[in-house]
């Protein structure tokens, strides 16, 4: 059987057409990005077609569900956050915790 498709055709991957998408992509979050106390682990509460429309008003057509896998694959988790339901307000000291967290386990991981 013969390929439909010349060698060199069709989409490439998105990290060889803009290889600063993770860079892009971790700016637009900043601010919105969240961690779980028991585990380095952290999500934003930016949607995936936020992120993607705001990275097309940078000239990079990218899909949400793209934004999904290449989010996942700099260890953000696509769980929705249910944290954000809770009835009443949060500890004052809360996301200072989790810098601290964060902090910590990066330290740690660069060792």
């Amino acid at each position: 059987m013969t390929d439909v498709r010349r060698s060199g055709v069709g989409r490439g991957y998105i990290e060889e057409k803009y290889p600063d998408i993770e860079e892009k992509i971790r700016k637009l979050i900043d601010g919105s990005t969240y961690g779980n106390p028991e585990r380095v682990l952290s999500y934003t509460t930016e949607s995936m077609r936020k992120i993607s429309d705001e990275l097309e008003k940078q000239g990079i057509k990218v899909g949400y569900v793209t934004v999904g896998e290449i989010l996942e694959a700099i260890g953000y988790s696509k769980q929705a956050n249910k944290k954000m339901l809770q009835v009443g307000e949060p500890h004052p000291d809360r996301n200072a915790q989790f810098e601290h967290i964060n902090k910590t386990a990066s330290e740690y991981k660069s060792r």
